[in-house]
């Protein structure tokens, strides 16, 4: 399968592994996950550009998957006088974007979940940003709603507040309960957010060094 200029990649049980290693070095997000499913029962896919080496797409833990952009930036200059340059590490949250947006579209009982790894509850930014946030025990979380797939700013804003490289990015694309509104994710309590977690459809997990992402789907969800 391939899309906008990416192709689609089905990962064996390295990427299993992977998961499950990740989830346990992050919060409780994670911890509700790792009690909520096997994951040797599902599927894995990653995407990557059209010709990326297969055999390169097993080392989940290293970048260089992605061409680096050209250097546009002058950081310094070296003993001799002359300008260092660096440029961004390239990534694809834009198209992880995508992905969340499309969810979202899907139904009006979608909901997005990320756990913030960086952020502890009263760090006085939360209560200035316009980031949708929920605690889950003492984990930050940062959630999308279906109406927010129209501002995709905050879209790419909680995907970018959300990335860490170690603990990696964690985030999960599931359904509301029935009965439960979106005016009542912010104050979900802990067996809410695990309820949720039960109807997950994606988890989405940082890998290889920042620059891209893993899926794990379900095994109810297999084609």
């Amino acid at each position: 399968m391939t899309t906008d200029g990416l192709q689609e990649f089905s990962l064996g049980g390295e990427a299993i592994e992977y998961i499950v290693e990740s989830l346990r070095s992050c919060n409780e997000l994670s911890a509700m996950l790792l009690e909520t499913f096997k994951f040797e029962s599902g599927t894995v896919v990653t995407y990557v550009p059209v010709g990326t080496a297969d055999p390169g797409l097993k080392d989940l833990r290293t970048g260089g998957i992605l061409r680096a952009q050209t250097p546009t930036e002058a950081l310094a200059e070296s003993a001799e006088g002359e300008p260092t340059y660096v440029s961004a590490i390239p990534n694809l949250d834009n198209f992880l974007a995508s992905l969340v947006i499309a969810h979202l579209r899907s139904q009006q009982s979608a909901i997005c979940l990320f756990e913030n790894h960086l952020a502890r509850l009263g760090d006085p930014w939360l209560g200035r940003t316009r980031l949708h946030t929920l605690a889950a025990g003492k984990t930050v979380c940062h959630y999308l709603i279906p109406e927010d797939y129209l501002d995709a700013e905050l879209v790419d804003l909680t995907i970018k507040k959300s990335r860490s490289i170690r603990p990696p990015l964690v985030g999960v694309l599931a359904r509301l309960n029935e009965g439960v509104t979106t005016a009542e994710v912010g104050n979900l309590n802990q067996h809410r957010i695990r309820t949720v977690l039960e109807r997950t459809e994606m988890v989405i997990v940082g890998a290889y060094d920042g620059e891209s992402f893993i899926i794990w789907r379900p095994a109810s969800l297999r084609d």
